[in-house]
């Protein structure tokens, strides 16, 4: 199983996490064109968020385009995913349990609600702990999950037991 981080929101993380709870999802933003982010390459996720997002740089715009892509493309079912909210704060941990939909049409999703995060997968997420300090994580995953960004992929880390991740 690979290990990712997804960061909850950039708003209301907290809300975030407890609703993606609730709903057992884990979910982002970037695009918002249903057929664009089921099926579009690098360069159709790029213009669709220059597209919504015209004052942003091109730095920007790719480093947007990257996170969706390994939010899409990158995880797989069965990966470890640790959601984190910042401030040293980890919401929950879970597994990966369906690849990326569109829905727009639940809380997370809905383009006029709180978060407007139609991209989403399905995860199974402990119960416990929840809300707990990045440094009770491994030393080399609690450095890690504080980096900035939405979505990053532990390369080369690889665990059989999501309770390996904690020290």
């Amino acid at each position: 199983m690979k290990v990712t981080r997804v960061f909850t929101h950039h708003e209301y993380p907290r809300f975030a996490a407890e609703e993606g709870f609730s709903s057992d999802l884990i979910s982002i933003g970037f695009v918002y064109d249903e057929k664009i982010s089921i099926n579009g390459d690098r360069v159709d996720i790029k213009n669709a968020i220059r597209d919504r997002h015209p004052t942003l740089s091109e730095y920007m715009i790719g480093n947007a385009a990257g996170h969706f892509v390994r939010f899409r493309d990158g995880i797989s079912v069965g990966d470890i995913l640790i959601a984190y909210e910042g401030e040293n704060i980890v919401s929950g941990v879970g597994v990966v349990q369906g690849p990326c939909v569109y829905n727009d049409s639940n809380p997370l999703g809905d383009p006029n609600g709180d978060f407007g995060y139609p991209n989403q997968r399905a995860v199974s997420w402990e119960n416990n702990p929840r809300f707990f300090s990045r440094w009770k994580l491994k030393s080399d995953l609690s450095y890690w999950v504080g980096l900035p960004g939405t979505v990053y992929i532990k390369k080369g880390y690889r665990i059989k037991r999501l309770n390996e991740i904690f020290i």
